[in-house]
């Protein structure tokens, strides 16, 4: 009889760990009871002797999710239970250790958009106790996007988590009606081939800098179907990008004697994690400001970088990209 009692005890334990995969309903998730959404709090075993929290023991193993509902499910139950290896699985990214400290009472969350690429749920959190400032204490909402990466992962994660009052360029990334827009695609195209560099004046910049963004500017222009350039068509670009005059693209690394022009040495480009709020035109140039991330949900800022630009003919003209 008590072997029977032990099995059925053991087999209820693990089908508290397992993790369910939601199906269809508008409404999700439920308050978790107790301490059951802490990370930290103790748990007794059907002996009656103390369990270690998830912070000094191994995180108990949830199945990969294989659809979308599964990942925002997995994401609740993973926060729930201060599961850090799940929350390290569902977000394809190991540095968010903090968040297996926080206590959630409760996470429930609502389907608000789908498609066959991602969707995006509401999730309103209730925090009882809390160091991170991702998830402070309170009850709040957050929007949460979940598709795939298969840079990342072989299965479906989150990639984004914001205030759904947000409006940055970032959410709507295909949208060309947004204000400010052609500013956003200028500043988004320089750093991810330039850097996330910073400039006073564009006379800062080195003339490799400028001429290699120039004749990615005119490749572009050309649909990507040129390699080489000539040298006043490079000169004339870098006038129309950053208002300098005089500029000599022969006495660059890029100039190919031989071949009669410049040609671009070929290179990859740069991946940052940005939000960048809607672009300001009040005193005539346009002013944007783009706060980089280190980590991939954006919840860990390095700099903000405002960048003015000036209207100048079909592009825009950088003036500076300085910190704030």
């Amino acid at each position: 009889m008590k072997r029977k009692n032990l099995a059925a005890l053991l087999l209820a334990a693990l089908l508290a760990l397992s993790l369910t995969a939601c199906s269809g309903g508008d409404e999700r998730g439920a308050a978790s009871g107790g301490e059951e959404g802490s990370s930290s709090a103790v748990h007794t075993d059907p002996a009656g002797e103390s369990e270690p929290s998830s912070s000094e023991a191994s995180d108990p193993e949830m199945a990969a999710p294989t659809t979308m509902d599964e990942a925002a499910e997995y994401f609740r139950q993973a926060l729930l239970t201060g599961n850090l290896t799940g929350i390290q699985t569902i977000t394809a990214y190991d540095g968010y250790e903090d968040w297996a400290d926080v206590t959630f009472d409760s996470i429930e969350y609502q389907t608000i958009a789908q498609d066959f690429e991602s969707s995006r749920y509401q999730f309103t959190f209730t925090v009882s106790q809390s160091d991170c400032p991702t998830f402070p204490e309170g009850t709040f909402q957050r929007v949460v996007a979940v598709g795939t990466n298969y840079m990342l992962s072989d299965h479906p994660i989150v990639t984004m988590l914001y205030d759904d009052t947000s409006t940055y360029y970032e959410l709507f990334p295909y949208d060309m009606e947004q204000t400010g827009y052609p500013a956003y695609a200028q500043v988004s195209r320089f750093v991810s081939f330039m850097g996330n560099i910073e400039f006073a004046s564009t006379s800062a910049l080195s003339d490799e800098q400028l001429a290699e963004y120039a004749m990615l500017m005119i490749f572009d222009d050309y649909g990507g179907e040129r390699e080489l350039f000539s040298v006043s068509e490079v000169n004339a670009m870098v006038e129309t990008l950053f208002g300098i005059s005089g500029f000599d693209a022969s006495q660059t690394k890029f100039y190919d004697a031989e071949a009669g022009g410049c040609k671009m040495l070929g290179r990859g480009g740069n991946t940052y994690y940005t939000m960048t709020a809607p672009a300001t035109n009040e005193d005539g140039p346009w002013v944007l400001d783009m706060t980089f991330y280190s980590d991939p949900l954006c919840t860990v800022k390095e700099k903000t970088v405002r960048y003015t630009l000036e209207e100048n003919g079909s592009h825009l003209r950088f003036v500076s990209a300085v910190a704030v």
